[in-house]
């Protein structure tokens, strides 16, 4: 990605479908062409108690509300409404 992106990890709790979006990097570039790197960040999990389901926003900082310019990861896993599902949960005590 040449043009820096905003990249969010959103909770979705299941039942209701509260979202809670944190900001992991609100530049990020991704790894030079042909390159690989892992990132790691540190996020607070949500204050409502529940069950949910992990996915990652990348988005355009141009254009943040519109998931037609929003970055879909070349993954078996759902791609809906800009968001890259990471088919992971967790549960808040």
């Amino acid at each position: 990605m040449y043009n820096p992106k905003v990249l969010s990890l959103v909770f979705l709790r299941e039942g209701d479908g509260l979202r809670v979006e944190r900001t992991l990097d609100g530049a990020f570039h991704g790894p030079p062409p042909g390159e690989e790197r892992v990132y790691t960040y540190t996020v607070q999990a949500p204050a409502q108690s529940g069950r949910y389901r992990l996915h990652l926003s990348i988005a355009d900082p141009d254009f943040p509300g519109d998931p037609r310019y929003r970055v879909q990861l070349a993954t078996r896993t759902a791609y809906r409404e800009g968001l890259n599902d990471l088919a992971l949960s967790i549960r808040v005590r």
